[in-house]
């Protein structure tokens, strides 16, 4: 054990940080017998907590009954005393512990602490015991904007913002309704310093007043400059006009200087732009060579009169922009400003009336507990006192849930005892939580001192192939600098020279390379090789449209899931899809399910999302919702149309029938069973838990098998709802209505099924194949607001929202800006690093090609820019040769080798040898793929062996080989430089008589027609050719040498063709690069006797 109390471990992607926080908390609690009680361990997740909770049970079982552990190891060599039947039974009788008092198990979210403490102290802060926690934003939101609605009728003052916010919205060219807008602004009072601002406002003495005096004091600041500037433009351009001259004879004409003359006068825009400047003084930059020279000489007679107004400006400008503009930001979201005052007093009143908290109203109450009181009084409060904190996902914290959580650890830090923050900076994507990296990165070390911190790192990736690995290291060593780099450029431009030495003093300049310090990660002893990373750039038909270059994506992506299950054999569970947002993940879906109507059978997969798993989507729980609407009131038309539809899916019927869309009561209840319009009125009456019971015996929805898990999972929240006392339709109606669109059911890893997800909720899972079909999110955002403090002495208003722009560089904000800046691009890299480090075998990435202006600025403003200028060898920046040789045009393709310790690892058998006689001339695709990458031949060779394998399996006889190429060059599998030598490849495989024979159209012909077989499994023989007297069976194996398995796979596929009815079956193997076809009888015994 180490000296120091606190350790705090950065555990990159898949290096086993849930194995240490687990291997920590077992050895804390064989220390002692009753141990457990003294530990909190704190996950971020309910999921992470239940399998936290999970695994040191189960381990403690295992080594209760002397099964073999990992965790065995590191238990003895922190307790030698336990050795044998001892740590066995010490084992036992922690587990019985547990178990007896399991409200003492403290592993649980940092929400679920916080409320643990917050119940216990409920009287001394005056909370209502009674007190309900509302986790649903989006309800609470849509409240307040009620209540702000109702009170337009009884405020005037109110009336009167709103009023002239809908005007300056219409000035602005937008449209009147700022509902939408405001629910934007109402994501505000989620943040943490809304909590300040709120704060703020009920200080105000008169918060009409404060805001009046600060609207007056901000046009105070504003009016003047623009005044003067106005003023002075005005001055020099009847100075150009008294000397007979327009702004355009200027240089440069209506680019030149005196368009910004032009802007002030108009009211446009009020700056003094760089060719202003360096015509200030500067006469050069008023005329040319080829001017006439009338007018040259009027210019340099204006000169002495016109430059002065000009320096003056300038000058002007110069000492009073940070001012001006600091005023305008402000007043610009003075409206939003003024509405947020509204809903922080509404959402007091909402608390109140509703006597709920919201998540953080907790973290802030806990904090002033935590300055008010001594940690040993609070610890006995909640009836416990730990000694050991174990802290997951550190990154993800809140600065204030730090500041609660930082006495307590100093008191146990205090004692000597142990405690461990375990994270990841690369894996902050949780800031929206108000999640604080940097204390991760630096600010506990720097709060706590090294006298007690103990660092450590995990850097050995368990997860993924060593490829991935490869790649991932080189894209996060890379990017940080270039990155980096950019934001240190813009940096250096800001004219603040206090902030620009505040920046630097607090690390800016180098922080996203140092969070990224540590991203290399190491690879184990035996890591597999064969991993494989696809990236395909997209040209953008519309150069305006940012999403112009996913139609062309689009048709490739359902063409390459259905390659990678059909040829590479990936499992479609195995496979998942993840975007940015939801939207995103909806167009996909959208994209999926398209293409497979049209597709036969055999090529569709299973497709598992988030919005599959919501119960609103099932038509049975539609169905019920319906029906007790339409209990519920009776002249719902909508509730009785859908309660029909409902039950016309579930009786397997058109929904093109006009009369299921009948307004007509009568009608409606014709299409329903008897006893439910028979017994319509004693439904009403029932409580809500025995009408839907008796609904699901009216509608025999106990036989609907498909629908039974969203069934059971609606009967269970109509059970949790009755318990909290609310039995009536109505309540239930209103309830559903809100929060209906948010129950869905657990995720269960979305069995054999391609999973399609947001980034976000994929975060701790691990797949064998990852596809980003969107890989073209911005790193830089000026989207939203930022909360800034304003100097109080202005109009006692301390925090305000301003909207995010560049223009802040400008104001008192600028360090706020950067800040944002900064953390936005973390964000987006974090985003890109959790994405690309949840593959295990193999990386697919869409995006488009970098603009014009891009490229010629040398600039990286999308993910998909950040990989053309770290990978494309045409990029203006130096791209490691080991990346360039994978390119072909706009797509890049890293096919590894697989290990052979992979292979012996996996199929525990060597290659046999083919005979010497067999050998033949290189086949020409081999030789196509030497010539294509002599670097890469095995990479390349796979790649050619199976696009013959798709071609072969595809081609039922030698007329259709055109025809099927052409189709793989429109799928994009195929580029046009390949063709002719897949084609001289096809025509040397039929060339084989026997092949040839088969191919010649004479014989019925199957391709991967799959087998089921008991138990579920699926076996797929690559050819079927049935003729008059004979099957014939055809396995092709182009990138293997023979191997034992095979003539037990192909034994097997013979057997189950001859069971299923099929007359002599004969069963052969060719190999591609032997042009070798082998009969099942000249294979490999089962024994594995090999011929030579």
């Amino acid at each position: 054990m180490l000296s120091k109390p606190l350790h705090i471990y950065r555990a990159s992607a898949g290096s086993g940080k849930t194995f240490l926080l687990a291997s920590q908390y077992l050895r804390l609690l064989f220390t002692q017998p009753q141990k457990f009680r003294e530990i909190l361990a704190v996950t971020f997740t309910n999921k992470a907590t239940e399998e936290m909770k999970e695994r040191i049970l189960g381990e403690l079982e295992k080594i209760a009954e002397g099964k073999p552990t990992p965790y065995r190891a590191i238990i003895q060599a922190a307790s030698p005393r336990l050795q044998g039947d001892q740590l066995d039974l010490a084992a036992q009788r922690i587990y019985r512990s547990i178990l007896h008092d399991y409200s003492r198990f403290s592993v649980g979210t940092i929400d679920s602490f916080v409320q643990q403490v917050i119940r216990a102290f409920a009287f001394e802060i005056g909370l209502d015991s009674g007190y309900a926690l509302e986790l649903n934003s989006e309800l609470v939101k849509t409240d307040l904007a009620e209540r702000l609605f109702r009170l337009l009728d009884t405020d005037s003052a109110l009336r009167s913002w709103i009023t002239d916010l809908v005007y300056d919205r219409l000035a602005d060219g937008q449209s009147w309704d700022f509902r939408q807008a405001m629910l934007q602004l109402a994501d505000e009072i989620f943040k943490e310093r809304f909590a300040f601002f709120e704060d703020n406002m009920r200080a105000l003495e008169d918060p009409d007043k404060s805001f009046q005096q600060l609207r007056n004091n901000l046009v105070q600041r504003i009016q003047p400059f623009e005044g003067k500037l106005l003023l002075l433009a005005s001055q020099a351009l009847e100075c150009i006009q008294s000397a007979s001259l327009e702004p355009d004879d200027f240089r440069n004409g209506k680019r030149g200087f005196t368009a910004n003359l032009l802007k002030i006068h108009e009211r446009r825009e009020f700056g003094a732009t760089d060719k202003l400047r360096k015509a200030a003084g500067n006469i050069n930059e008023w005329i040319t060579k080829s001017m006439d020279t009338e007018k040259k000489s009027a210019i340099e007679q204006l000169f002495p009169q016109l430059d002065p107004l000009l320096q003056q400006m300038i000058e002007f400008y110069d000492a009073n922009r940070v001012d001006y503009y600091t005023a305008l930001s402000v007043y610009r979201n003075l409206y939003n400003l003024n509405l947020l005052r509204v809903l922080a007093a509404q959402l007091a009143n909402y608390r109140r009336e509703n006597r709920v908290l919201l998540i953080g109203d907790t973290h802030l109450l806990l904090r002033e507990l935590v300055r008010e009181n001594d940690t040993p009084f609070i610890f006995e409060k909640t009836g416990s006192r730990y000694q050991h904190f174990l802290i997951d996902e550190f990154q993800d914290t809140s600065t204030i849930q730090w500041e609660n959580f930082r006495p307590l650890l100093e008191q146990t830090i205090a004692t000597g005892q142990y405690n461990l923050l375990v994270g990841d900076v690369k894996q902050a994507i949780y800031r929206w939580r108000n999640g604080d990296w940097r204390l991760l990165l630096k600010t506990v070390k720097e709060q706590l001192g090294d006298a007690v911190v103990e660092e450590g790192r995990l850097q050995d990736n368990y997860r993924s192939r060593k490829e991935i690995i490869s790649f991932n290291n080189y894209i996060f060593r890379e990017a940080p600098l270039l990155l980096q780099q950019q934001f240190n450029q813009e940096m250096a431009e800001i004219p603040d020279q206090n902030i620009f030495s505040k920046l630097e003093s607090e690390g800016y300049f180098s922080m996203i390379s140092d969070a990224y310090a540590d991203s290399n990660q190491d690879m184990p002893a035996g890591v597999r090789g064969g991993g494989s990373i696809e990236l395909e750039l997209f040209e953008r038909p519309e150069p305006r449209s940012s999403r112009s270059w996913w139609e062309s994506a689009a048709g490739v992506l359902p063409v390459t899931i259905e390659r990678l299950i059909r040829e590479e054999q990936y499992s479609p569970g195995g496979i998942a899809i993840l975007t940015r947002n939801n939207q995103d993940a909806r167009t996909v879906i959208d994209e999926l399910l398209h293409y497979q109507d049209a597709a036969p059978d055999h090529l569709r997969y299973p497709i598992v999302s988030a919005d599959a798993l919501l119960i609103n989507n099932a038509p049975i729980v539609q169905l019920l919702v319906a029906a007790i609407s339409c209990l519920n009131d009776p002249s719902d038309q909508v509730s009785r149309a859908t309660l029909v539809q409902a039950n016309a899916i579930r009786l397997k019927q058109q929904l093109d029938d006009p009369v299921l869309y009948s307004a007509s009561k009568e009608t409606a209840f014709a299409q329903l069973p008897d006893h439910f319009s028979n017994r319509f009125e004693n439904l009403r009456r029932m409580s809500l838990y025995d009408c839907v019971e008796a609904l699901i015996v009216i509608f025999s929805l106990d036989t609907w098998e498909a629908e039974q898990p969203y069934l059971l999972h609606f009967r269970d929240l109509i059970n949790a709802f009755a318990n909290k006392g609310k039995t009536t339709l109505k309540s239930f109606v209103s309830w559903w209505a809100d929060e209906g669109d948010r129950q869905a059911l657990p995720a269960a890893g979305g069995g054999n099924a391609v999973q399609v997800m947001t980034i976000h909720k994929s975060k701790g899972l691990a797949f064998d194949a990852v596809i980003l079909p969107f890989a073209d999110w911005e790193f830089k955002s000026e989207k939203g607001n930022i909360w800034c403090a304003l100097d109080p002495a202005i109009a006692g208003i301390t925090w305000v929202p301003v909207k995010l722009s560049q223009q802040l560089r400008e104001t008192a904000f600028a360090f706020d800006y950067f800040e944002e800046t900064l953390f936005n691009l973390m964000d987006a890299l974090n985003l890109l690093y959790v994405a690309l480090t949840r593959a295990r075998k193999k990386l697919v990435m869409f995006g488009p090609m970098p603009s014009k202006s891009t490229l010629e600025n040398d600039t990286v403003k999308t993910v998909a820019d950040l990989m053309y200028q770290l990978l494309h060898p045409a990029a203006n920046k130096p791209v490691a040769a080991e990346w360039q040789q994978f390119w072909q045009a706009t797509r890049f393709h890293l096919h590894g080798e697989a290990t052979s310790e992979t292979i012996h690892s996996e199929h525990r058998e060597q290659p046999a040898r083919l005979p010497a006689s067999s050998r033949r001339q290189q086949p020409s695709w081999l030789r196509a793929a030497e010539k294509d990458r002599p670097q890469a031949t095995t990479s390349t060779q796979q790649e050619w062996g199976s696009l013959l394998h798709l071609a072969l399996s595809r081609i039922d006889s030698k007329q259709q080989i055109d025809q099927q190429l052409q189709r793989l060059l429109l799928e994009g599998k195929l580029l046009g430089s390949q063709l002719p030598e897949l084609r001289s490849g096809i025509m040397e495989v039929l060339n084989v008589p026997e092949l040839a024979q088969w191919y010649s159209g004479g014989y019925e012909a199957m391709s991967e027609r799959p087998i089921l077989l008991q138990g579920g499994a699926v076996r797929r023989p690559d050819k079927i050719f049935i003729g008059k007297e004979e099957t014939i069976l055809v396995d092709f194996k182009f990138t293997q040498s023979l191997q034992p398995s095979h003539a037990a796979q192909l034994q097997q596929y013979r057997q189950l063709l001859e069971q299923m009815g099929y007359r002599n079956v004969k069963a052969y193997l060719y190999y591609g690069q032997q042009q070798q076809l082998v009969p099942l009888a000249s294979l490999p015994g089962r024994q594995g006797n090999l011929f030579n």
